[in-house]
């Protein structure tokens, strides 16, 4: 009889100290469809979640915590790492990093400071921000390659010598140091474009050092587009380092027919064991804005204050025919300057917002140019100085057929190149991937198209970003990995933001944990400001 008591008590015990043992949990998921972010098929489990951490996943449903959320008919999986975002021109205002628009996305995680923006002082001011005014997301971010040369060179247009790479690269370490996940550069602008590969090759071997990779926005996606590739390939072979081309498309008429050689070109080279990849928002057309911000004055015609930039200074520059025929020459041939038409062509300018006359909508402007048999610039200056139009141009148009060609490649993962605010003063409200890129991939090409399975599509948007960037243990739903989670309603999540209205807000993600807290919960943003910095798994040998 005693023996048997103390059996009982023993039990007793047992009992207690696993229920006070699951009521240790923070946050319990129950019922859900988990697709983990591995590629593997998802199905129901149970997640617990403590310290920010996940702690359990599988099937025992006896699990109990302070907040259980009931995931039935809902998917769960790993937030998404958007790996290519300018969350930095946020900072750089002194806006919020409320980060509404992405977190109605699903995604947990900017990478921030592409196209080779970011110094080491640019890093500092990043984190700084970061610590005294938070963020809802998470923020990684580049060192950069424009960042580095401006503080060592200015914007000289003159190759680099010796000593200035010197300088330069011991920038680029110093941001490794700080955290970065590795290079990034934007040869396409200044003062990237007066760089040569050699130069970007050095710069490249100290991320490399660090175990970083490589992320370009390629020299000249319009005009030398497969040259632009190659050069990518070069760098990864010569600096032993991972690259990623940036914002993969092709862009422009000319280039529509391109696909196979760019996919054979990425095949072959990882077939070399260069390890090469891309990224990619979803959406038929790149940078977009008012039709007169396409025309970039030379030093002698701008205005003493920037704010007088306007469109009625570029209508009246235009309707002079002397200064009309110099701003011509300016944005088409000159050598020193970036302009966008020099860069793109007209060839690549499309026209996506016409409410006035919307049989515009669509027309490339070499093809207007055609049509009204006038030149490709007074085409558009005819836009411009005409009152009663207001028209939108993509500055990198492309095929929806080329879209779905980068979507379906194992070596392609998924960006926005956007930035968003609450603030109407910095929101950048011109293009609709800063409110919808992840929706739209699980609501368009998942959903409708079937372009893409849902197991595939999440890989795309967590865990390949994830290990492709060094950011530890995030990106899938798997025992002790940080609880960044997002649940939506794969039925109806999809991105409602268009080229007319891009402010409009995504719908479908019903909740979303930031580092095991909840930034969204029934669909709506909660006060939390739970976001850290992310730094990269730093391997420096």
């Amino acid at each position: 009889m005693k023996q048997f008591c103390q059996l009982l008590l023993l039990t007793l015990l047992m009992l207690i100290a696993a229920e006070t043992q699951a009521k240790q949990y923070d946050v319990i998921i129950k019922n859900g469809f988990v697709v983990d972010g591995s590629r593997t098929v998802g199905k129901k489990e149970n997640i617990a979640i403590r310290d920010g951490k996940i702690v359990y996943v599988g099937l025992n449903a006896n699990l109990s915590a302070k907040e259980v959320i009931d995931a039935k008919g809902l998917t769960v999986s790993p937030g998404f790492i958007d790996v290519h975002n300018h969350a930095e021109s946020i900072v750089n205002s002194g806006a919020s990093l409320r980060n509404e628009s992405y977190l109605l996305q699903g995604v947990t995680t900017l990478v921030t400071g592409p196209d080779g923006y970011l110094a080491p002082k640019d890093i500092i001011a990043i984190k700084s921000y970061l610590k005294q005014n938070g963020s809802s997301t998470n923020v990684a971010v580049y060192i950069g390659h424009n960042g580095v040369r401006q503080q060592v060179m200015g914007m000289k247009p003159v190759l680099a010598n010796p000593e200035q790479i010197a300088a330069m690269k011991k920038l680029v370490k110093q941001g490794m140091k700080l955290g970065a996940v590795g290079l990034s550069t934007g040869l396409m602008y200044q003062p990237g474009m007066y760089s040569n590969t050699s130069e970007v090759i050095e710069l490249a071997k100290v991320a490399a050092a660090f175990g970083g990779s490589y992320d370009s926005h390629v020299r000249d996606p319009v005009h030398e587009l497969i040259k632009s590739y190659k050069e990518v390939i070069e760098i990864g072979r010569e600096a032993h380092i991972p690259v990623k081309i940036a914002h993969a498309k092709l862009v422009g008429l000319d280039n529509s027919d391109l696909f196979p050689q760019v996919r054979k070109l990425i095949n072959h080279a990882r077939d070399k064991g260069i390890y090469v990849v891309s990224d990619q928002y979803p959406y038929d057309g790149a940078f977009n804005e008012w039709i007169w911000q396409a025309i970039a004055l030379p030093e002698a015609m701008q205005p003493a204050n920037k704010r007088d930039y306007n469109r009625e200074l570029i209508s009246n520059l235009l309707k002079d025919p002397a200064k009309r025929a110099e701003l011509k020459k300016y944005n088409e041939t000159n050598k020193d300057k970036f302009t966008w038409i020099k860069a793109v062509g007209y060839k690549s300018m499309r026209i996506v917002v016409s409410k006035e006359r919307p049989n515009l909508v669509g027309k490339h402007i070499s093809e207007l140019a055609s049509e009204w048999s006038e030149s490709a610039f007074d085409v558009m200056s005819e836009l411009i100085i005409n009152p009663e139009l207001n028209v939108n141009i993509t500055y990198g148009s492309v095929l929806e057929r080329n879209v779905q060609n980068f979507l379906m490649q194992p070596w392609n993962m998924i960006s926005s190149d956007g930035a968003w605010s609450s603030d109407s003063k910095t929101m950048l409200k011109t293009h609709p991937r800063s409110t919808g890129t992840y929706p739209r991939i699980l609501g368009r090409y998942v959903r409708e198209t079937g372009l893409l399975d849902l197991s595939e599509a999440i890989f795309k948007m967590s865990a390949f970003p994830a290990k492709f960037l060094g950011l530890g243990k995030r990106g899938l739903i798997k025992e002790g990995y940080i609880a960044d989670i997002t649940i939506f309603d794969a039925n109806t999540i999809i991105g409602r933001s268009t080229w007319v209205h891009p402010e409009r807000l995504s719908v479908g993600v019903k909740y979303v944990l930031v580092n095991g807290k909840f930034a969204v919960a029934d669909g709506k943003m909660t006060a939390k400001m739970t976001g850290q910095f992310v730094r990269h798994v730093s391997v420096e040998k």
